[in-house]
């Protein structure tokens, strides 16, 4: 009866052994399995969590942002045109506050890449969007209010977004055009992000713009050789 006893119990504990070794072992391979699929056979996965935009031609030192817009609307190949900055902002929610590379966009949700977690993206010269790393920072949830500090002065805004990034180690907003505005009257945009058709051709449009803007002293940037 002993002897039976130990080896049931012997067992018992291989079998326990052996059960956790499988769920290990399978936590393993979904691991895998999802993390192959996000960022590498679906690299869209990889790039949202980045927070990079793969827009396909950017053009920076452009004099005048309205003007180019219309104009580069009227290119056959062009689907999309939005300008963009980066600036420098802080903010700062009751002791708390954090230094951004705040993006300027004029509408966010044409962007690609957002990797928006909670609540919807900005549309009023009051809203703004922050990282959950900002958010974290300032202890700052949809719906509160934080203050920005630009040029010497304070700003309020809404949070009405939230997202994930790990660029700028993850210390990012993003206000719209018009919340700008609200802060600095005479913003222009930085550089101009270019959207292409699907099948056009990256390298022949880069050609035509860099002809139509020699004499301008504007930048272009192919995207897919950067």
């Amino acid at each position: 009866i002993s002897l039976g006893v130990k080896s049931a119990f012997h067992s018992g504990k291989q079998n326990r052994v052996i059960f956790v070794l499988l769920l290990v072992f399978s936590f393993a391979c979904t691991f895998c399995w999802v993390w192959y699929y996000n960022f590498v056979y679906n690299g869209d996965g990889l790039i949202r969590l980045i927070g990079s935009e793969t827009n396909d031609i950017t053009i920076t030192g452009v004099q005048n942002f309205n003007k180019d817009k219309e104009e580069l609307k009227m290119f056959p190949e062009v689907d999309t045109v939005l300008g963009h900055s980066g600036i420098a902002i802080e903010y700062k929610k009751g002791g708390e506050s954090i230094s951004t590379t705040t993006s300027v966009y004029e509408d966010f949700d044409k962007l690609k890449n957002l990797n928006l977690q909670e609540g919807r993206c900005p549309k009023h010269d009051n809203e703004v969007i922050i990282t959950t790393m900002v958010a974290k920072k300032l202890q700052a949830d949809v719906g509160d209010q934080i203050q920005a500090k630009y040029n010497g002065k304070r700003y309020d805004f809404l949070v009405v977004g939230i997202n994930q990034q790990i660029s700028m180690l993850g210390k990012w907003a993003g206000l719209t055009e018009k919340a700008m505005q609200r802060m600095e009257p005479n913003f222009q945009y930085a550089s101009i992000y270019i959207y292409l058709k699907e099948g056009a051709n990256v390298k022949k449009v880069c050609s035509k713009l860099e002809n139509q803007y020699k004499d301008e002293g504007a930048h272009l940037t192919n995207s897919l050789e950067t």
